[in-house]
């Protein structure tokens, strides 16, 4: 088995080897040997195999849920590798699921323990730009998580990216729903500030107010820019949005 280093991102058969994911990485092997469709699903000694199909589907769903909740905060911006990075954390975080047995550990479960939390809020979701690198702001949340206030540090700015000359801030609430086993969504407007005259302190504030019962993850994301004719227009080029987790409430 060979760990596959490029910009290969996709899973299936070609020419006799197989790639797939393993822990959020893109793995190669020779095809055949016995492990194919029908093996896994029948033969006893693929027995652990569905246990551990089976939690990835668990860990997957999980991903889905909730990068669609916060999709909107990058559009149709390329993050590359993030839906594989993304499952090699939730394929840690059910682990954390540890009332269940094996085949059935859920990272749904696992995102609402205190140390799935700390996972998903330490995450680099953009390595390319690090919100916890590039933002020159400290952040405090409202009790209800439905605000965002942004203090400047003193002395600091926006990592550079050339030729921008401004960025847009918005905020994203994903409220994990335990009962429901759904990632709810809220979100604010994008604030477009000047990199060369950064306001002391920016608010932030979803349009609607956050409901739902479970905890809340607070989502921050920064895009660069450029003003044309009034408007602010985003650059496309690789480091040029970052977002992360900025706080949890409940």
């Amino acid at each position: 088995m060979a760990k596959v280093n490029s910009l290969i991102d996709f899973q299936g058969t070609i020419g006799g080897i197989t790639f797939y994911l393993l822990n959020g990485e893109l793995v190669a092997r020779k095809a055949g040997g016995g492990f194919n469709r029908n093996a896994i699903k029948n033969k006893k000694s693929m027995k652990l195999v569905r246990l551990q199909n089976s939690e990835f589907a668990l860990a997957a769903n999980a991903n889905k849920q909730l990068r669609h909740a916060m999709g909107f905060l990058w559009g149709n911006f390329k993050l590359t590798f993030l839906h594989s990075r993304m499952q090699g954390m939730m394929q840690r975080i059910k682990t954390l699921d540890k009332g269940a047995g094996l085949g059935k550990r859920d990272a749904f479960r696992g995102m609402l323990t205190a140390e799935g939390l700390a996972e998903l809020q330490q995450f680099t979701y953009t390595p390319d730009a690090p919100l916890s690198k590039i933002l020159p702001y400290t952040a405090v949340l409202s009790e209800d998580a439905a605000t965002v206030s942004l203090a400047l540090l003193e002395g600091a700015a926006f990592a550079p990216v050339e030729g921008a000359t401004h960025v847009s801030l918005r905020m994203g609430v994903a409220v994990l729903n335990e009962a429901e086993r759904c990632v709810e969504r809220f979100g604010s407007g994008s604030m477009v500030l000047p990199l060369g005259n950064l306001p002391e302190v920016v608010d932030l504030t979803t349009d609607h107010p956050v409901t739902g019962e479970g905890p809340k993850l607070v989502f921050l994301r920064a895009w660069y820019g450029k003003e044309e004719d009034g408007n602010m227009v985003h650059f496309r080029q690789k480091g040029a949005l970052g977002f992360g987790v900025v706080g949890v409430k409940g």
